[in-house]
């Protein structure tokens, strides 16, 4: 069947399955069913089905298939998307009490230019504008971790701090979008892309690469139910609600937390304050074999020279064959694969005399990108590679970095504005408490496991529950004073006094 661009053809079935067991009583329904290619046939994942002027809506999963549960009866129009696939609108679709309503949908690829498309746009630019961000925020904890190791994931700071924006608003949301590289996204493109990056992300059958979100809140609190369902439906985040004065609390975080990295990390919440009210939290975790895997009996005991010269003996593991490979005046650099080649590890070298100091003052998005493509398949060349077998863990919380990043307001107990994720109340407000990130990783001569943990936390800034202790400010020294126009802000006088007659 031959098309026109932008044309749509789409076969459609509905079917409503009364008395199902898995339907609860009441005045909702349920929406299945499955998407799939036109001209494959093959499911279609990632595809966002909206139930116009609603909150409530789903992801479809690998095969293509959906759900979206707790539909209050009454008829619908729904909207389908799906990047590479023109949209679908449709409408005239009933939820009875009850009952399951089943929708199959077929949608036609398109074949003209997507620059236009809002949601094609925002996954497409999603990757580099995450890039952007990551490596500012690799440079600005390098200003104090600079000299030990440091092992962030960009990915998962990233993808937590998704969640929160999706609450912001004013000043909050104007520094957050600035922090992260989302300028001229959005919120509904800085959605959409979050969700098909999580499902292209598991796209290789060859690699264990999952990503999970959560939010755990205290159970006596309200947040706005739309941006929970956001949250739910773009992020496939399981939303708890937790008595955070129950002992118990923590533990059933940070569970799932280790469920969520294969028991690679295995705690990321601690004590929980009375002024902690949400948890918003990623995890992230990657397995993958080397494409060609290192012989371990060719691993042997060598010299590692350190950052202060002196040299330490570990085990190095050492193959030879072709891989992306490129060198420069001041560094080498290596692509080594996994798997079907869809994910590698860099390795970047630098020249004895330049340092690795020198290297991270160089690394720029912009150098980022041509050192990427310098190293796309194609470009291989024989040769040996030498790597040390190691492991390592990284804790690091991420407040001041963030801050440095232009995230000010976020952090601030008066001045955040999060009204997007909640009815605010007089006298009191919320913000972000803690941004924190654990990681893990081990390198041998099978592959790479690594392991990630975002956890973002919200605390009421409340005068009831946060009333400071009584104050002692003893003017005994030299001092500055002003009299100021309160309603104008102008200083009326001003003046330094340094010895008081």
């Amino acid at each position: 069947m031959h098309s026109k661009p932008f044309s749509v053809y789409m076969v459609l079935w509905l079917a409503v399955l009364f008395a199902d067991p898995g339907v609860i009583a009441g005045d909702f329904g349920t929406l299945t069913g499955k998407i799939t290619d036109a001209v494959s046939g093959d499911g279609v994942a990632g595809a966002a089905v909206q139930a116009v002027g609603t909150q409530q809506g789903a992801m479809s999963t690998g095969d293509g298939s959906f759900v979206v549960k707790n539909l209050p009866v009454g008829t619908y129009s729904l909207r389908i998307s799906s990047i590479g696939h023109a949209s679908l609108d449709t409408s005239g679709i009933v939820i009875t009490v009850g009952a399951v309503t089943r929708l199959d949908v077929s949608l036609e690829r398109r074949v003209s230019d997507l620059s236009g498309d809002p949601v094609v746009r925002g996954v497409r630019d999603i990757g580099p504008a995450y890039t952007r961000f990551g490596i500012k925020l690799f440079q600005e904890i390098l200003r104090t971790d600079f000299g030990s190791n440091v092992f962030i994931s960009p990915a998962s700071a990233a993808i937590a701090l998704a969640m929160v924006y999706n609450g912001a608003d004013g000043l909050t949301k104007d520094e957050m979008q600035q922090a992260l590289q989302l300028q001229g996204f959005t919120l509904e493109d800085v959605n959409a892309a979050n969700a098909v990056l999580k499902t292209a992300l598991a796209a290789d059958p060859t690699v264990v690469l999952s990503v999970a979100n959560s939010i755990w809140m205290r159970h006596d609190f309200d947040f706005r139910e739309d941006f929970l369902e956001r949250t739910r439906l773009y992020y496939d985040a399981a939303v708890e609600r937790l008595d955070f004065a129950d002992p118990e609390a923590p533990k059933i975080i940070n569970a799932w937390v280790a469920e969520n990295t294969n028991q690679r990390i295995k705690k990321i919440i601690g004590a929980i304050s009375r002024r902690d009210i949400m948890f918003l939290i990623n995890a992230l975790y990657f397995k993958g074999m080397w494409t060609h895997p290192f012989d371990t009996n060719h691993t042997h005991e060598g010299d590692f020279t350190l950052l202060d010269g002196n040299r330490k003996k570990h085990p190095l593991m050492q193959q030879t064959g072709r891989f992306g490979y490129f060198a420069t005046e001041t560094f080498q650099a290596i692509s080594l694969p996994y798997g079907n080649g869809r994910s590698s590890m860099l390795v970047v070298l630098p020249g004895a005399e330049n340092g690795l100091e020198q290297f991270q003052k160089d690394l720029t998005a912009e150098n980022w990108e041509q050192w990427r493509l310098a190293l796309r398949p194609g470009m291989e060349q024989e040769g040996t590679i030498v790597l040390p077998r190691f492991k390592l863990e990284y804790e690091r919380t991420l407040n001041d970095a963030l801050i440095a990043m232009g995230m000010k307001a976020a952090f601030h107990p008066a001045a955040a504005d999060f009204r997007g994720m909640w009815m605010p109340k007089p006298d009191s407000n919320i913000f972000i408490s803690l941004v924190k990130q654990k990681t893990f990783l081990e390198v041998n001569e099978e592959g790479t496991e690594a392991a990630a943990v975002t956890v973002v936390g919200m605390a009421l800034a409340d005068a009831v529950m946060d009333t400071p202790p009584p104050f002692e400010m003893i003017v005994d020294r030299p001092f500055f004073c002003a009299i100021v126009d309160n309603k104008s802000g102008l200083p009326l006088f001003m003046g330094s006094i340094v010895d008081p007659q």
